[in-house]
């Protein structure tokens, strides 16, 4: 009986000890990954664009920052340069913009600058350094001269590369460079190159680099287009402009010579016949063809234009012809640039999201209202306003389009990635767009894996192609309205994309996934996706008439598509009107009828049904008016708005509809670029997977996967002194008979 039970006992220790043998030392995919053995290069980070706080000596002991700017003192006027790019005051820098404070706010390079942190923690890397520079100015003088840090010390990329190198497990650096960041990449590598110590640095990530410039800014430069903030009461677009005008930082982000050679119509076009802009054409034909002739078209060489007032946003600005041509000079060494042998380039590209990518000069005709006390249409007086209208594409970032960010074509040395950042947000994330690219878990989980040379297949959401799944893409609604009214436009959900109160403040909020709104002057241009039931309210804010413009796309293998359209044109508004319709998921096909109540008495003055491919308008004065109404009139397919009030005789509601051709449909910019190189495959051994992200996203499997390391380890002993312990019992009994 007893040799029975011990027998058991020792059996029972032997099971047990090949338990935790098994579980404790079998291969485990999150765990090897820390036992190979170290090959990671240290890594240097160069953010974009004001993304580094700048600042001057404040009081004594302090730094009085610059920017991001607040609400008191001159931050804007202190950051100001002279004609040749020169900074007036003494500014310096030392860390990186994180996080956006204004507005909506949001991290921006929070969560990547976590994931590199926590990877020194683990061991993973040996180091990393966030490269704070000062954006104002040419990122070669950047790379060649440094940049200006606290206490008259010098900042240099080049030297930061130099100890990352000296302390990298591997004797390597990869630099990852976000936007123009990667204009400062490839002339830190070409600073390297002439030194000979270009083969210090690994690899080379561009993500979302602007390496052949972007149309928007052109935009930025002549009206701060989109640089205004909270609603230009902390920037106003004047502001930005002023500051951008001296700024070779600003200037290096046109589209350079590269940018002409590839694309296959102008982006800039001409098309007024009856505004100043008549000049322009005069001067420069139908379209801009050459970088030459942008620059002639930026300074006012050729159309002889004045420089305007600061104040005056609404004018072109005349850009000086000293930083255009140093802008030029650099572009084109950068351009020129290829990796050297030993250096890999990975481009990283988002995609899908609408992008300026061009502007088209034309002229909208001028109405009156011809009515006294009864409803009737606004009419063109014989006179036009010049308009400079954005073209848009979906082969972008919201800033920069995806054959800028994949400038250098695939090879030996270039690997190059698409982010599809449409399905990504509307799946996953609310609004991820160029800005914050570096904060989308598939973009995070991409590096990760690079950084720590983790084989593994790509992240959802990335490809190595352009997306080319069109039949089940997603089309688009733009919205261009002409008129003294805000739109606010709200989905199935809730989510609102329009005008916003933040803390006193006006800003524009973009909470529809992929949505965005601009606005300049009595202009707006609204985007969002369909797949969702819309409902859009317009609100007048004064005496005038207005034109709305709805166009549907849908991306193609050359680009895009015009799907649909419908345009309401020649309507009247006042400061009390409200203008309201409903768009179904299924997009402009089943759009409701658009209903205004012109005067603000809560009951509506006209109601028109949509002409698809059309214009709908009211009715000239003295023009009978079938479809008047003196009684009920319900508008709204999808159950949004119905309005079933009783309307009284003294109060007619129109509802009428006079189809004429759509030829004012704005023009879109489709297949601007040849189709692209294919690309020659994945990256070595980088991609996706689970490796080094924890559920939440947030990259800190690094240490998880330490502790997971030592947590093994410990198991190993205890299972093999579980197995000594019973061997040696076993042999204790048998000496002793006991069996």
């Amino acid at each position: 009986m007893v040799k029975g039970i011990l027998f058991a006992f020792c059996a029972f220790l032997f099971v047990l000890a090949s338990i935790f043998l098994e579980t404790s030392l079998s291969p485990r995919a999150d765990a090897m990954m820390f036992i190979t053995p170290p090959d990671q290069a240290n890594v240097l980070f160069l953010p974009g664009i004001k993304a580094s706080r700048l600042y001057k000596n404040g009081l004594p002991g302090t730094d009085d920052q610059l920017w991001p700017p607040n609400y008191f003192g001159n931050d804007l006027k202190d950051l100001a340069l002279d004609g040749n790019g020169k900074s007036v005051n003494a500014v310096f820098t030392k860390d990186i913009l994180d996080q956006i404070a204004w507005g909506i706010g949001g991290n921006i390079y929070q969560s990547f600058a976590d994931d590199l942190s926590n990877l020194k923690t683990a061991g993973t890397i040996k180091d990393y350094k966030l490269f704070a520079y000062d954006w104002r100015q040419n990122v070669e003088d950047v790379a060649e001269n440094g940049t200006p840090y606290p206490d008259g010390a010098i900042g240099s990329a080049v030297d930061d590369v130099k100890s990352l190198a000296d302390s990298a497990w591997n004797g390597k650096v990869t630099i990852v460079a976000h936007s123009d960041g990667g204009l400062l990449a490839k002339a830190v590598m070409r600073e390297l190159e002439k030194q000979g110590k270009a083969g210090l640095v690994g690899t080379v990530v561009l993500v979302d680099a602007p390496q052949m410039g972007t149309p928007l800014s052109i935009l930025s430069l002549l009206y701060g287009y989109d640089e205004a903030i909270l609603g230009g009461t902390l920037v106003s677009r004047e502001d930005a402009r002023t500051l951008a005008w001296n700024m070779p930082g600003a200037y290096g982000l046109l589209p350079s010579k590269t940018y002409f050679d590839r694309m296959e119509s102008p982006f800039i076009t001409f098309s007024s016949e009856h505004t100043r802009y008549k000049s322009f054409k005069d001067a420069y034909g139908d379209g801009i063809d050459t970088v030459g002739e942008l620059d002639r078209f930026l300074s006012g060489e050729d159309d002889k234009r004045s420089t305007p007032a600061a104040s005056d946003v609404e004018l072109e600005n005349t850009l000086r012809t000293n930083l255009l041509t140093e802008a030029k000079e650099t572009h084109d060494r950068l351009d020129d640039w290829t990796p050297p042998a030993g250096v890999k380039v990975i481009e990283i590209a988002g995609w899908g999201l609408d992008t300026v990518s061009g502007v088209d000069y034309k002229e909208e005709a001028k109405e009156t209202r011809t009515y006294v006390g009864e409803l009737t249409r606004c009419v063109q007086a014989g006179e036009y306003d010049p308009i400079y209208e954005p073209k848009f594409t979906v082969d972008g970032d919201r800033v920069v389009t995806a054959p800028s960010s994949l400038m250098l074509p695939s090879s030996d040395r270039v690997t190059r990635y698409w982010v599809d950042l449409w399905s990504y947000n509307k799946v996953v994330a609310k609004g991820r767009s160029h800005s914050d690219i570096l904060e989308a878990d598939p973009v995070r989980t991409f590096l990760g894996n690079m950084i720590k040379n983790v084989p593994a297949s790509l992240p959802e959401y990335f490809h190595d192609s352009r997306p080319d799944d069109h039949d089940n893409a997603s089309p688009r609604i733009r919205m261009s309205l002409y008129s003294p009214l805000d739109i606010n436009v709200t989905d199935a959900a809730g989510n609102h994309t329009g005008p916003k109160l933040v803390d006193g403040h006006v800003t524009y909020e973009e909470s529809i996934p992929d949505s965005y709104y601009y606005q300049y002057g009595d202009r707006k241009y609204v985007g969002f996706p369909e797949g969702s039931d819309v409902h859009v309210e317009m609100d007048g804010y004064a005496e005038g008439p207005y034109t709305l413009k709805l166009v549907e796309v849908k991306p193609t293998t050359g680009g895009e598509e015009t799907t649909g359209s419908a345009t309401f044109a020649d309507l009247p508004t006042t400061a009390k009107t409200k203008v309201t319709f409903a768009i179904p998921s299924a997009g402009l096909a089943g759009m409701s009828a658009l209903s205004a109540d012109v005067d603000g008495d809560g009951t509506n003055d006209y109601v028109l049904p949509p002409v698809l491919g059309g214009t709908t308008s009211l009715p000239d004065r003295n023009s009978a008016q079938p479809g008047v109404s003196p009684t009920t009139t319900t508008s709204g397919s999808n159950g949004h708005h119905a309005d079933n009030k009783k309307k009284s005789a003294k109060k007619p509601v129109v509802n009428i509809a006079t189809a004429t051709p759509d030829g004012s449909r704005p023009t879109l910019a489709t297949n601007l670029f040849p189709d692209p190189t294919t690309p020659s495959g994945k990256y070595g051994t980088i991609a996706e997977g689970n490796a080094g992200k924890d559920s939440k996203g947030t990259g800190e499997s690094g240490i998880i996967g330490a502790w997971i390391l030592r947590w093994t380890f410990l198991k190993s002993i205890a299972a093999i002194t579980v197995a000594l312990i019973a061997w040696f019992g076993w042999r204790l009994f048998i000496r002793r008979k006991i069996l």
